[in-house]
């Protein structure tokens, strides 16, 4: 998706009031479907929406979208889409460990986000595993991640409309590090956790990683 026409169609988000919500998830859905990083509608719901509404937007929309490829993937295993999407093996791949780890490897994969966005949606959905242990692993996965990038987006707002953004605390400032640093954190131990798991499937990662999806 052009950039210039990302930022026509979020700048008129914002000016539609009291749907800009709703208008938010719709265009979240379309962009993954461009694979426009889903790390990008997060900055863009915090500088629109600003804390604690942009995080609500930006959480609801990852969960429609994921929930949607999720089914898409369930029921439309056969058609042109999930054909084109991954490999067989890659799709074994992620079943076999949702079948050793259940809704354990799904959460990891939430927190490393090191799998494409759309890969995993559809790839889930193929699997074995529930919609209810999908859908809250992936719930409580995207929390940490989602609400660092809405706070990113929301601090990028305020440093343009407001004045005083900058005289900030010592104890706030700190408090933001250590927040970004606990997130960076967990995000590493997560990726090592999951290759380790790939590993035990003796399947390479670097293939399950290949870029036929942009992040």
């Amino acid at each position: 998706m052009n950039r210039a026409l990302f930022e026509q169609i979020l700048n008129n988000v914002a000016s539609l009031g009291s749907i800009a919500p709703l208008a938010f998830v719709l265009i979240y859905a379309i962009g993954t479907v461009f694979f426009v990083p889903t790390a990008i509608f997060a900055l863009a719901a915090g500088a629109l929406f600003s804390l604690p509404m942009g995080f609500v937007v930006a959480l609801v929309s990852s969960l429609a979208v994921s929930s949607g490829g999720f089914w898409a993937g369930r029921y439309l295993s056969r058609g042109w889409i999930v054909i084109n999407a991954t490999s067989n093996k890659k799709i074994q791949a992620l079943d076999s460990l949702v079948a050793e780890k259940g809704w354990k490897i799904v959460l990891l994969l939430r927190l490393s986000a090191i799998l494409p966005f759309t890969f995993l949606n559809y790839g889930l959905g193929l699997s074995k595993i529930s919609y209810k242990h999908f859908i809250l692993a992936s719930s409580i996965g995207m929390i940490p991640g989602t609400f660092v990038y809405v706070y990113l987006g929301s601090l990028a707002g305020k440093m343009v409309f407001e004045i005083n953004f900058m005289k900030k605390s010592h104890v706030e400032w700190a408090m933001i590090a250590l927040g970004l640093a606990a997130t960076l954190v967990m995000a590493v131990y997560s990726t090592w956790v999951v290759k380790k798991a790939f590993q035990t499937q003796k399947i390479n990662f670097s293939d399950v990683i290949e870029a036929e999806f942009p992040r």
